[in-house]
């Protein structure tokens, strides 16, 4: 077993958050559980504190304040992705929390894109980029009936309806909802979201290396002949350092997750969750710095000072 540094955790507040995140997901109270309990505490903290300072803000905010509601529900889905990838870690999944992982920075860095602009306009660009993509798939379906038999386009082609049916709902909703002011912006792709917020080394190293699961590149295949074929004795120490990477990945994941939660604080004004969210930082990113090198320097570039909470 490898050990890392946690950040410590106030004891009683500690317990309850793992008894909780315990018994939501029915699993067993294991020494893997405790052994991310900073993390389980950290960002449940976190995020509370923030859904605490949403349910209490004032009237005024909640008539005002068009964007939060959509934005809320954002973050609480990568909230449990974040939740999802810490179960698939502690129930010895690693390759699946890695996947898991980059779902939460790419929720993560939707919502920042979102904040870090007019968010309510940029919402709109959100959902004018879904119905036209959308309308896409449907046409390039539609043409894959070409090639069918009469009676398998017959049976597909009431689906197909649906699915228009659908897209054109949805584009009365939002055109009711945000006007047509947004229909032909561009929605950023993920390079560019992390270049908007001045994270682009990040996309270049962390996110990069969190898309090898996810695309099932060859990379641990290979290592795993290399490794059992010139030198088989270091072939544990090696799937050692790989759960770690996996843990590593798990964690850049909820660094992403609480930078998103503290940018949406800071914008909404939301004082008491933005102290809570700087500590959860500070936890999180020093816990995870003391894992690079337990997980064998997979990872090309840790990250700069700039990059510090």
């Amino acid at each position: 077993m490898i050990k890392m540094a946690v950040f410590p955790i106030p004891e009683n507040d500690g317990l309850i958050s793992i008894t909780d995140f315990i018994e939501r997901h029915r699993i067993e109270d294991s020494s893997q559980v405790h052994d991310d309990a900073s993390a389980i505490h950290w960002m449940t903290q976190a995020w509370c504190a923030y859904v605490s300072d949403h349910n209490n803000a004032s009237e005024e905010f909640h008539e005002t304040e068009y964007s939060h509601g959509l934005v809320k529900t954002m973050l609480k889905r990568a909230y449990d992705h974040v939740e999802a990838s810490i179960v698939a870690l502690v129930t010895d999944s690693t390759a699946s929390a890695e996947v898991l992982s980059r779902a939460v920075v790419e929720a993560s860095m939707n919502v920042r894109y979102v904040i870090r602009g007019e968010p309510f306009s940029r919402l709109g660009t959100y959902f004018w980029n879904f119905i036209r993509e959308d309308a896409k798939a449907i046409q390039n379906w539609e043409k894959e009936l070409i090639g069918l038999s009469k009676v398998e386009a017959d049976a597909i082609q009431p689906m197909i309806d649906r699915r228009w049916e659908r897209n054109r709902g949805s584009k009365m909703f939002v055109a009711d909802l945000f006007g047509h002011c947004s229909t032909d912006e561009k929605w950023p792709n993920i390079a560019e979201k992390f270049k908007a917020v001045e994270e682009s080394m990040t996309y270049r190293t962390v996110y990069s290396r969190m898309c090898a699961q996810v695309h099932n590149d060859a990379e641990d295949l290979l290592s795993d002949f290399v490794v059992a074929t010139q030198n088989p004795k270091r072939l544990q120490q090696m799937r050692q350092e790989t759960i770690a990477f996996g843990r590593l990945m798990v964690y850049c994941g909820i660094e992403v997750f609480l930078r998103a939660l503290l940018d949406c604080a800071k914008v909404y004004r939301f004082s008491k969750a933005q102290d809570i969210i700087d500590d959860s930082l500070c936890a999180i990113y020093e816990t995870k710095t003391g894992l690079y090198g337990a997980a064998g320097c997979l990872i090309e570039t840790q990250p700069s000072q700039g990059n510090q909470p």
